[in-house]
């Protein structure tokens, strides 16, 4: 017997409130949220302890016309909140958190976790504090997505396994782990391994699982599935970063110019400390200078993950090892310092 929950589609922005919403003896500081013009969870989180005014709140809604709603709603709980309009997958961070790192995101977008939303967690992970709570609501994965083979590529049966142990471990009560199909585990796998692989420098910590499944015979929505997922800082997982770029990669050949949003995040410089020169690579130190690595860093740890993967990006297109380049350039790091040229 499935015992996953139904939900009705008008019931649609209760999914995720209790695990978002729910207190974790813990007041956050730079919090960001999605709260559309109810803005429910936003209110409980006041109320339960999650939020106080000293909370710098960030409203994230790309209707203009919902905006007006959003502050309307906003203005009895806090006067210590901005609104972005925008879309999730193009929120500059540094914007509205110049000197600091958010350490609540509620990411309750009832959508797929696209390439589009992967490539921003990839450049913005340097902006998550350590320990950041991000609840997560999702929709199951459309079969037809492109992105779900390419994701599908890259894992394994080992994976799945794993996967299995971690649902066993945290679905909610009403929820077993042996009574969903093959498919949903792989769908939530392919969900929670595309979270992962995009945060290559973080540790996610997932405390619990929920799956919701349509019950309305009249609206063909899609199931949801909810992650309570905590953000811990890490050394940077270099098989993570490589299985995210073979990703992208694949869905690129998949699909074509229409992935091109998601290379061009990968492809362009997220830094502004690193200078784009006219290319001349003859060798892996060429490489590094392009970059403007020599005589600025000591060590490649000091520079932002999403360059990092910009140095293994450029020495694949012009047939380098990507690790033995990264390996090269640090071993003369190491052994010049600021005086490497």
């Amino acid at each position: 017997m499935d015992k996953t929950k139904n939900y009705h589609s008008v019931k649609k922005a209760m999914f995720n409130r209790k695990i978002a919403t729910e207190y974790r003896g813990k007041t956050y500081k730079y919090a960001a949220g999605f709260p559309s013009t109810t803005a429910i969870d936003t209110k409980e989180n006041y109320e339960n302890g999650n939020f106080d005014q000293s909370t710098n709140f960030l409203a994230i809604e790309k209707v203009k016309s919902r905006r007006k709603y959003i502050k309307r709603k906003l203005n009895p709980m806090t006067n210590n909140f901005k609104i972005a309009g925008t879309e999730a997958y193009s929120l500059n961070l540094n914007k509205y958190f110049p000197d600091n790192k958010i350490d609540y995101y509620g990411f309750d977008i009832c959508g797929n976790f696209t390439a589009k939303i992967a490539g921003w967690f990839f450049d913005n992970q340097h902006k998550f504090a350590d320990g950041m709570r991000m609840p997560m609501t999702l929709k199951a994965v459309d079969r037809k997505q492109k992105l779900y083979d390419a994701v599908i590529k890259e894992t394994n049966n080992k994976y799945l396994e794993k996967v299995k142990k971690m649902l066993k471990k945290t679905l909610w009560s009403g929820i077993g782990a042996f009574n969903l199909n093959e498919d949903m585990i792989k769908n939530i796998s392919t969900q929670i391994f595309m979270v992962d692989c995009s945060m290559p420098s973080k540790r996610i910590e997932i405390k619990n699982v929920n799956i919701y499944r349509n019950d309305d015979k009249n609206n063909m929505a899609d199931d949801m599935i909810t992650l309570d997922v905590y953000v811990h800082d890490s050394e940077t997982d270099v098989r993570k970063q490589n299985t995210f770029i073979n990703i992208l990669n694949n869905y690129n050949l998949t699909v074509g110019k229409h992935s091109q949003v998601i290379l061009k995040t990968l492809q362009k410089e997220t830094k502004k400390s690193i200078s784009v020169k006219q290319e001349n690579i003859k060798n892996v130190y060429d490489i590094a200078r392009h970059f403007n690595i020599f005589g600025k860093y000591k060590s490649l740890d000091e520079m932002a993950p999403s360059a990092r993967a910009h140095i293994k990006i450029k020495a694949k297109k012009y047939g380098f090892n990507p690790d033995l380049t990264v390996r090269r350039i640090q071993m003369k790091l190491d052994k010049y310092g600021l005086e490497a040229k």
